[in-house]
C-alpha cells in the first residue's frame, strides 16, 4: 500500500472536518482563507454548532489517487488522441508517443503544451488537480462539452485502449503514468534555505497539523471575543433597568430565559468553544505522520529532481513518466544536470517531456547521443483549426545536419513551386530563407561532423576523445568557407546598389546537394581516420 493509499484509508476514520481537510490539501496544497472559513464551520457543526451556509464535507476518495502499480509491470503511453473540449485544442488529433527511450513534445508558448498536460494530469491521476480544463474561448457560453480524450497504452506489451471524461473516475491503468510539472513539485525550502525532502504524500499530514492550528487559533479568538466580560458590565449593576436589576440579583436561580432574553451567548455556547478548542488539541495528526515517515521506505522509491524543486517519486512499477517544462528557471549548469538525470532514467522507462526550450531541446539530444539513446522529437503548434496541432517537424534549431538538409530540400520544393506559378516575390522570399537555413546548416555541420561533437555549443567540457576521430583537410576549408561566404550574400536584405540575381532554384538545390556531398565524405573519412589511430 502506498502512502497516500494509507493515508487515503486513516483518513475514513476521521471526523468530516478533518476528511474534508485532507480533500484539500490533498487537491490545493495550500488553502486560502475561504477554505479555512469553510472549516472551521464543519468543526463547529461536528460538535453542535449549526452552519448557516450548510456546508457539506467532501471526502478524500481512493479514486482520486494513483493505484500502486504491480512490481516489474511496465505501462508505456503510445498515443493521446480525440481530445475533445479541452482547452482550444483542435479535435482529431493524434499524437503519437514512443514506447521507449526519450519523447520530447516541442511546442512554443500558446501552442497547445498546457492543453495537453492539464488532460494528462486530470486522466493519469496527478497529485495536483488546481489547474482546470477550460473551454474554447471562441466558443459560445454553455456550448462547449464535457472534456475527454482516448489514450493508447501498453501493458505489459499488451495493447489497450482507455477513455477519459471530466468528472468521472480516471481509468486506474492510467495512474501507472507519473506526471511533474510545478504545481507537482515534493520539495520545499526549509528554515536554514536548504532543499528538504519528504516521502510524497507525507506533507499532506504536516499541512494538516498547520490546519489544526489556524483552526484552534480562529476558536480561541472567537470564544475570546463571545466570553462575557463582567468588569464591563458593572455600571450596569447601578443602573434602575432590567439588566441592572437582573445583574445585582444574579444567582444560581437566574432563569436562563430571563438570561437568553438580554445576552447574546449562553453557558452552553462556551462550554461547546471550550470543546473545540480541547477536540483540536487532543487530534494531533502529527503522531501518524511520524507513524507513516517510520514505514515510508517500505512503501516508496524517493528519487529527487537534482537541483531543483521536484522529486521523482516511483513505486515498484515500470510506468512512464511526464515531465512539463521540467527547467523552467533554471540556469544553463542545471539544465544540462537535469537533462542527463532523464536521459538516465529513459533507460529503464518511458520518458516524455513537453517543452518549450528549444536550448533544452538540444541538450536532451546530445545526452541521448552519449547514452546510445532513441530520442523522438515532435512538434505541436498553432493551426487555423486550434491550437495542439500535431507535427512532426522540429525546429530547425533542433535538427542534426542530416535533418536539416531533409528539411533544406522541403524549402526547395517550396522554391520550384514559387517559380512554376510565377510567384516572383515568393520565390525570391524562399530562396533568402533557404540559404539563411543552409547557412545554419553549415555551422551544425562545423560542429557535428567535421568536429565530430568534440566541442558542442553551450555544453562545459570538451570531448578530448572524439579527436581521435578528426582530421581537418585543406579542402574542408575551403568547401566551408565557400558554402558560408555564398549563404551570407543571399541571406541577407541587400543593400540598395548592390543587389544581386536571386539563385534559381537549381542553383540552390545545387548547393544544398553540395553540403550534402561534403557531409557524407566526411563521416566516411571519419571511420577510417579512428581504425588508423586506434
Amino acid at each position: 500500500m502506498s502512502i497516500l493509499l494509507a493515508i487515503q484509508k486513516w483518513s475514513t476514520e476521521q471526523p468530516d472536518w478533518q476528511q474534508d481537510a485532507i480533500a484539500r490539501i490533498y487537491n490545493q496544497s495550500d488553502l486560502s482563507a475561504e477554505d479555512l472559513d469553510d472549516l472551521y464551520a464543519l468543526l463547529k457543526a461536528e460538535h453542535g454548532i449549526p452552519d448557516p451556509a450548510g456546508r457539506q464535507p467532501r471526502k478524500f476518495a481512493a479514486d482520486q489517487i494513483a493505484g500502486a502499480a504491480p512490481i516489474g509491470q511496465r505501462v508505456q503511453l503510445a498515443s493521446i488522441k480525440n481530445l475533445l473540449n479541452v482547452n482550444a485544442l483542435a479535435p482529431d488529433q493524434h499524437l503519437l508517443i514512443a514506447r521507449t527511450g526519450l519523447s520530447v513534445i516541442y511546442g512554443e508558448n500558446g501552442a497547445g503544451k498546457s492543453g495537453y498536460s492539464r488532460a494528462l494530469k486530470k486522466a493519469c491521476r496527478a497529485r495536483d488537480q488546481s489547474e482546470s480544463i477550460h473551454p474554447d474561448a471562441r466558443l459560445a457560453p454553455g456550448q462547449a462539452g464535457t472534456p475527454q480524450a482516448s489514450f493508447d497504452l501498453f501493458i505489459d506489451d499488451l495493447p489497450t485502449e482507455v477513455v477519459w471524461k471530466a468528472n468521472q473516475a480516471a481509468p486506474e491503468s492510467l495512474s501507472a503514468i507519473a506526471i511533474f510539472d510545478s504545481y507537482c513539485a515534493r520539495a520545499y525550502v526549509d528554515n536554514k534555505g536548504d532543499f528538504a525532502y519528504i516521502p510524497y504524500g507525507l506533507d499532506i499530514l504536516e499541512k494538516l497539523v498547520g490546519v489544526c492550528g489556524k483552526l484552534k487559533t480562529m476558536a480561541s479568538a472567537e470564544l475570546e471575543v463571545v466570553r462575557p466580560k463582567l468588569d464591563a458590565f458593572s455600571h450596569l449593576g447601578q443602573s434602575q433597568t432590567k439588566v441592572g436589576a437582573l445583574i445585582r440579583g444574579l444567582s444560581s436561580k437566574t432563569k436562563t430565559a430571563e438570561l437568553e432574553l438580554l445576552a447574546t451567548i449562553s453557558d452552553v455556547d462556551k462550554e461547546r468553544f471550550a470543546i473545540l478548542v480541547k477536540a483540536l488539541t487532543e487530534r494531533d495528526p502529527k503522531e501518524k505522520a511520524l507513524e507513516l515517515k517510520a514505514k515510508a521506505s517500505r512503501y516508496n522509491e524517493l528519487d529527487v529532481r537534482i537541483c531543483s524543486s521536484y522529486t521523482m517519486t516511483l513505486g515498484g512499477g515500470l510506468g512512464g513518466v511526464v515531465f512539463d517544462d521540467p527547467v523552467s528557471s533554471l540556469d544553463h549548469r542545471r539544465r544540462w544536470l537535469v537533462a542527463k538525470r532523464l536521459a538516465q532514467e529513459a533507460l529503464k522507462r518511458q520518458v516524455i517531456i513537453f517543452t518549450h526550450d528549444i536550448y533544452f531541446l538540444c541538450i536532451l539530444q546530445q545526452c541521448a547521443t552519449e547514452l546510445d539513446l532513441e530520442l523522438t522529437p515532435q512538434c505541436i503548434r498553432k493551426a487555423p483549426g486550434g491550437f495542439g496541432v500535431h507535427s512532426e517537424r522540429v525546429p530547425f534549431d533542433a535538427m542534426v545536419t542530416t535533418k536539416r538538409i531533409s528539411a533544406l530540400r522541403k524549402m526547395y520544393d517550396k522554391v520550384k513551386e514559387a517559380k512554376n506559378t510565377g510567384d516572383d516575390e515568393a520565390q525570391t522570399q524562399w530562396t533568402r530563407d533557404a540559404y539563411y537555413h543552409l547557412r545554419l546548416a553549415w555551422e551544425r555541420a562545423v560542429e557535428e561532423v567535421l568536429l565530430f561533437g568534440t566541442v558542442t555549443r553551450f555544453e562545459e567540457g570538451i570531448s578530448t576523445q572524439r579527436l581521435r576521430s578528426v582530421i581537418v583537410e585543406d579542402d574542408d576549408y575551403m568547401q566551408i568557407e565557400t558554402g558560408m561566404t555564398k549563404c551570407s550574400k543571399f541571406a541577407h536584405d541587400p543593400a540598395a546598389g548592390a543587389h544581386l540575381p536571386t539563385p534559381s532554384p537549381e542553383e540552390l538545390s545545387s548547393d544544398i546537394e553540395t553540403l550534402e556531398k561534403w557531409r557524407a565524405s566526411v563521416e566516411k573519412r571519419r571511420e577510417v581516420v579512428r581504425k588508423r589511430r586506434t
